[in-house]
């Protein structure tokens, strides 16, 4: 979920940089790039459709090489940023309850309105005015209206959920609209728990797993702090993912 920006001077409204651009006119690209962004799509980051979404991100990139982002959850980083021009990325540091993660966003469209970044996980589509709230993103997966079919000790199944529950450290709840399905897969013999999210698909490696008063706990396996954490199966058969970063913990729900 973060990205970075820049300084510098814009020579005409609508003006489509290309790579070659990118490389020849760094200033013209750091002004274009310091101003306040909205995400409105998301996609793979291979390439393909974008589709509308439902997070809740703001950019705001500073001339002076700071940056802050608005999450979901009104969750705020501030951070750093370097543009390189010979890779046309984004070189970001971001700073989070003490932590500090660094990041390359690469820069796949830049417009005077239109801002589309690339990261391991997604690609983002950003709008210098904020999303319309009527237009509805695409019920991802069909499977959706499914029913669960999760298999803990077999690593098998699916998840299908149109809700997503959200608690803080502080025990504060929040509920939104989130249309998507968790899968186990293997990929050898590593567990993975891949989540699509409004069309938006994150495969996470996890441990082998253990048992905790009742609950089976499977570790994130990761290198990123903002990706640490756990999946957590009870009893009953509900889940929930726990963040180490900030403590949270997310439920994916039929309703």
């Amino acid at each position: 979920m973060n990205r970075i920006i820049f300084s510098a001077c814009m020579a005409f409204s609508l003006f489509l940089m290309d790579l070659q651009s990118f490389a020849q006119n760094p200033n013209q690209v750091q002004e274009a790039l310091g101003k306040t962004w909205y995400a409105v799509k998301v996609g793979e980051p291979e390439g393909g459709e974008m589709r509308p979404t439902r997070r809740e991100e703001v950019l705001m990139f500073n001339l002076d090489g700071t940056m802050k982002i608005k999450a979901d959850g009104g969750n705020e980083y501030n951070g750093t940023w370097e543009y390189q021009p010979e890779s046309s990325t984004i070189h970001a540091e971001i700073s989070f309850q003490g932590m500090e993660r660094e990041t390359e966003l690469k820069i796949r469209k830049l417009t005077d309105d239109q801002l589309v970044l690339v990261d391991p996980q997604r690609a983002t589509e950003y709008s210098t005015s904020p999303r319309d709230p009527n237009v509805k993103p695409k019920e991802a997966p069909t499977v959706v209206n499914s029913v669960s079919t999760i298999e803990v000790e077999n690593w098998t199944g699916l998840h299908p959920f149109n809700q997503k529950v959200m608690t803080s450290a502080d025990d504060q709840r929040q509920k939104v609209e989130s249309i998507g399905v968790i899968v186990l897969i293997r990929n050898g013999n590593q567990k993975v728990l891949r989540i699509n999210d409004d069309g938006v698909t994150t495969d996470i490696p996890v441990s082998e797993g253990s048992e905790i008063a009742g609950e089976r706990h499977f570790g994130f396996v990761t290198d990123d702090p903002t990706m640490a954490g756990e999946v957590v199966f009870r009893e009953d058969g509900s889940f929930y993912i726990y963040r180490d970063q900030d403590q949270s913990v997310t439920e994916y729900v039929k309703e």
